[in-house]
């Protein structure tokens, strides 16, 4: 399997499980970034309201890459941009859109707010599974962002089906995305797959049939391949590295 597929592949989303405590997770993040796993494992993700705790406890001396979970809207991305946290690497923030009634509109004021943040920094919009979630894709496409479907969120693709619709249209508008915490909807090389098939204009029935599957990945020996969904399929949060690292590295 060509390197590139899996290269950052999984963000370490421990801290968003309520069950995971902060020392817990940070201890945990540093040995998945000295495992041999290490250069699958994207940054730890970490929301705006533990990020002060989170740096306390990261104490190696090294700087800590992470991925900000924005609580606060619009107006959270705009103090993000204002906030610095010793021995921290802010490499990307995601942002949920929250009013479903006006979702492009929401999309707009997210990416106007975006504007300030670090030029290096990702931005990932939340797009719920709701009237409009097209409209909103345009807004962020336009502005040069990513998106991010999260299927375990209440607002989310409850479905197999949901989820790919989702996918499928963010591939034909071009617009690169992550998957947000996961559900039973899907596993890692079923995702990869079915991303692959829709990119290669297979139905969206038959992906949703790939997404539950365990597949060998055979096309990723090839590296424009991999590539080609990688350039899409940015990352997934994952709460479980080293179990999910496991599953990856048995497929060589």
């Amino acid at each position: 399997m060509a390197p590139s597929l899996l290269a950052g592949l999984l963000d370490d989303a421990a801290l968003l499980s309520s069950a995971r405590p902060p020392s817990a997770a940070v201890a945990e993040h540093a040995e998945h970034r000295a495992a041999a796993y290490a250069p699958l494992v994207g940054p730890l993700v970490v929301p705006d309201t533990q990020l002060a705790e989170v740096g306390r406890l990261h104490r190696d001396g090294s700087n800590l890459a992470v991925q900000v979970v924005n609580t606060g809207g619009a107006g959270g991305v705009l103090a993000l941009s204002r906030r610095t946290q010793p021995g921290m690497d802010v490499v990307s923030v995601v942002s949920m859109l929250r009013d479903l009634d006006d979702l492009a509109g929401n999309a707009a004021r997210v990416v106007a707010a975006a504007e300030v943040l670090d030029p290096e920094v990702t931005l990932f919009v939340g797009l719920p599974y709701a009237p409009g979630w097209p409209r909103a894709v345009e807004v962020v496409e336009a502005a040069g962002h990513c998106a991010l479907i999260s299927p375990a969120d209440s607002a989310g693709p409850a479905s197999a089906a949901e989820l790919v619709e989702q996918i499928e249209g963010l591939i034909d508008a071009d617009l690169p995305f992550k998957i947000g915490r996961g559900s039973a909807a899907y596993s890692l090389t079923g995702l990869l797959d079915a991303v692959h098939g829709l990119i290669d204009g297979r139905p969206a029935a038959d992906a949703a049939q790939l997404l539950g599957t365990d597949a060998d990945l055979q096309w990723a020996i090839d590296d424009a391949e991999a590539g080609r969904v990688r350039r899409r399929l940015r990352s997934v949060d994952c709460a479980q590295v080293s179990a999910a690292a496991a599953d990856l590295t048995r497929l060589g």
